[in-house]
């Protein structure tokens, strides 16, 4: 097993997400390898790492997506705010209502910017209208979308730019107030300015949300998180603040990653 370089913690953190040895295989294929990682509260953690590298993995291990994955196996443990996330006494329905997540691909849900948005709660049997009302603008405006979709609010989400279309979609996976946001690769389809955009509402919702994403983009890696971790081939490579790793990395395949040298 090759160890992590994982550089000290900053003061104050407190550790919300805590992965311990965690293993993951899917039909037969490991795609995550011994992981042992604290995402500290409040904080924007940034995965990086080639492609298979097993970003995306990490992220199906807090959302609990990969139990949806025939011939699915795991070892070790996720703890989420000190409960395990895995294991056969784990309610899955409460654990997935602490987090939001959101995709690459932008695609909304059918139907209105308000029947996006309201989706969590109706589901869970809100039917207050106010109530609703409510929801649907404080989460808007905990993204800073409510200025300019307040107008469009009972107009098709999908017929929205794609910018607007991932502000929609945050604001869905924030309004049952999850303590925990994922984000897959949330910028990969979207132009420098609603890249530009969707950090700003991170960056104003880390403190009271943890934030954990996917990028392959090193410019928004070295820029927007306060953590990153590098994965390669499965495994935690490395891990520290943000200027550690890019400005003093410790090992090789770290610099030569983030330098362009491969991936």
């Amino acid at each position: 097993m090759i160890v992590p370089a994982v550089h000290p913690p900053e003061p104050g953190d407190r550790s919300h997400v805590e992965f311990r040895g965690w293993t993951v295989r899917l039909r037969g294929r490991e795609l995550l390898r011994w992981v042992d990682l604290d995402i500290p509260k409040g904080r924007i953690v940034a995965l990086v790492g080639p492609t298979g590298s097993g970003k995306s993995a990490l992220i199906a291990s807090m959302n609990r997506m990969l139990a949806l994955e025939p011939d699915f196996d795991y070892a070790g443990q996720v703890l989420l705010g000190g409960e395990r996330l895995w294991g056969r006494e784990v309610d899955d329905l409460a654990l997935r209502r602490r987090t939001g997540t959101v995709f690459r691909d932008g695609t909304t849900l059918p139907g209105t910017v308000w029947e996006n948005v309201s989706f969590p709660l109706r589901v869970d049997g809100e039917r207050r209208a106010s109530v609703l009302d409510q929801a649907v603008e404080t989460a808007l405006r905990s993204v800073s979308a409510w200025d300019r979709l307040r107008d469009r609010l009972h107009r098709s989400a999908a017929s929205l730019p794609a910018g607007s279309r991932q502000l929609v979609n945050l604001a869905r996976a924030t309004v049952g107030s999850p303590e925990l946001l994922l984000l897959d690769e949330p910028c990969g389809d979207l132009d420098p300015l609603s890249t530009e955009l969707l950090e700003q509402a991170l960056v104003e919702l880390s403190g009271s949300h943890t934030v954990v994403l996917s990028t392959h983009n090193l410019a928004q890696a070295s820029r927007l998180p306060h953590r990153v971790a590098f994965f390669l081939e499965g495994r935690l490579e490395e891990y520290g603040p943000t200027d550690r790793v890019f400005q003093r990395p410790i090992r090789s395949s770290t610099e030569d990653y983030l330098s362009g040298r491969f991936g």
